[in-house]
């Protein structure tokens, strides 16, 4: 399954070896890396594919034990790994602090109301600013399953 998510996150980001202002202005590099004011001096004249590797593996083990963290032990467990894979997704594109906003669909996923939890991501302004993305993991969150 991480394989599967690793692959669907890194075409969902694009891959870009040298700095770029994301959609919100926002200096990337790699597979959607945010940058630091540290990593705008080491990186500002790119990267290497082997880089951006090892920068994306140490960004996914970080969204993952974000999404653990902030989903609860019993909401966890009870998601299954399709859905699991939505919230690591969503950390890894929002930060933890954006994921955490999501109040009500936190509120209907505790609650095991999929649907429920689906339409709350849909009606965030993060579904009007990556549409195609937002709807596949509200599928994903809906079904259960591989959308």
């Amino acid at each position: 399954m991480m394989n599967e998510l690793m692959t669907r996150i890194k075409l969902h980001e694009g891959l870009r070896l040298m700095p770029y202002e994301d959609s919100l202005g926002k200096l990337t590099i790699g597979y959607g890396h945010r940058m630091t004011k540290v990593d705008e001096i080491t990186y500002e004249h790119g990267i290497t594919q082997g880089m951006a590797e090892e920068i994306f593996e140490r960004d996914f083990a970080k969204a993952a034990a974000q999404a653990l963290s902030i989903s609860g032990g019993k909401t966890w467990a009870d998601m299954g790994n399709p859905r699991r894979g939505v919230i690591i997704e969503m950390c890894f594109q929002l930060g933890m602090g954006g994921v955490l906003k999501f109040r009500r669909m936190w509120d209907a996923l505790d609650k095991g109301d999929y649907e429920a939890a689906a339409a709350e991501m849909l009606d965030s302004r993060w579904h009007t600013q990556t549409p195609k993305r937002c709807k596949l993991l509200a599928n994903i969150m809906k079904s259960g399953g591989v959308a």
